[in-house]
């Protein structure tokens, strides 16, 4: 485990593989740079090499004590900061769940710096302003997240069959991440969409590859299909996976990587 200084904040980074090609990976809200770890590995066979960057709060990386630090303009903004002082300037860059809007940010307001050959947004929804959720809302999430609101046990048993793709000490740690996550994180996260941000997805400069599980529980598939058909129709792309739910990077790896290897080895070989 590494942290790199992104500007006033150091992130967790985790890097593996060798090669000419890399990946940028960007977790989702509760979760933490462990998840991309089978992934890594399956792409580091294959001579590609990737960086999984945690947000503040996730992981090893900065927490902060206040809520309005937590959203994905901060995180792309810090994700940008840690690619330059990496000295990263060419990749593909995947974002899962809250990733793809932290993703899509980085689109927004930093990529001219940068040479993003492809993006991947996997389960990441329609990307339309929307309001800050209600105490229902986030009980319901919760709910389908797994976060707590049970007892530890029994949210580890929920969590357990959705991240199989991942070691068992893997499976550990990452759990740990999530239990540790600073609530500060969570009410930040929870402010809602403030921006619309379905006219950048319909501008998005280079080829981008939709991902879904078709029995996603958290964000339904039709919901993501939304957003694949904002995308400009002569670069977009889609890949469904059948029978899998919010989380292919850690329940499907091996399915995940093969169709990342062939959406660069056709759009950013």
């Amino acid at each position: 485990m590494a942290l790199v200084q992104a500007g006033p904040v150091k992130l967790e980074c985790l890097e593996q593989g060798q090669g000419d090609r890399t990946m940028v990976l960007v977790h989702g809200a509760s979760s933490s740079a462990r998840i991309w770890h089978s992934l890594q590995e399956l792409l580091a066979n294959a001579g590609v090499r990737t960086l999984a960057i945690g947000t503040r709060g996730a992981g090893a990386s900065h927490r902060s004590p206040d809520p309005d630090d937590y959203n994905s303009q901060t995180y792309a903004a810090d994700l940008a900061a840690a690619l330059r002082a990496l000295g990263e300037r060419k990749f593909t860059l995947v974002g899962h769940s809250l990733g793809v809007m932290n993703s899509v940010h980085f689109m927004r307001d930093h990529a001219s710096d940068f040479e993003v050959q492809a993006l991947v947004l996997i389960a990441g929804g329609n990307l339309k302003a929307r309001e800050a959720a209600t105490p229902e809302q986030l009980r319901e999430l919760e709910e389908l997240m797994l976060l707590p609101g049970k007892d530890e046990a029994t949210r580890r048993a929920l969590w357990e069959p959705l991240h199989t793709g991942l070691p068992l000490d893997i499976r550990d740690i990452l759990w740990r991440d999530i239990e540790n996550s600073p609530v500060e994180r969570a009410i930040g996260q929870g402010a809602g969409l403030r921006h619309d941000l379905t006219p950048v997805m319909a501008s998005m400069p280079v080829p981008t590859m939709i991902v879904s599980g078709d029995a996603d529980a958290v964000v339904p598939i039709e919901v993501t299909l939304e957003g694949y058909l904002t995308l400009p129709t002569d670069r977009r792309h889609l890949h469904v996976l059948h029978g899998i739910d919010h989380y292919p990077n850690a329940e499907a790896p091996d399915q995940i990587s093969d169709a990342l290897l062939r959406f660069i080895d056709a759009q950013a070989p």
